[in-house]
């Protein structure tokens, strides 16, 4: 945050979330949750190791993480994601 010099990293997600609502689009932001799973499960989710951790695209964690969340939403399964499954 200090390098970007913004306030809240989850500004654009809040965002785009309102706009949805508005629109009475169902949205699904990721942000918080890979944070939280984040500093539970110490792993990055973003980044390469031959680059540099934490930073950009998803990797092979971020994109399972992502899928099993989105997956979770999708068929109810609310205790899996709740369980970090």
């Amino acid at each position: 945050m200090n390098a970007r010099k913004v306030d809240d990293l989850f500004y654009p997600n809040r965002r785009v979330e309102k706009i949805a609502t508005e629109l009475g689009v169902p949205s699904m932001l990721l942000g918080s949750t890979f944070q939280a799973a984040a500093e539970r499960q110490k792993v990055f989710f973003h980044g390469f190791r031959q680059y540099q951790d934490g930073v950009r695209h998803w990797n092979e964690a971020g994109n399972r993480m992502a899928a099993d969340v989105v997956a979770a939403s999708l068929c109810g399964n609310s205790s899996a994601l709740a369980q970090g499954k």
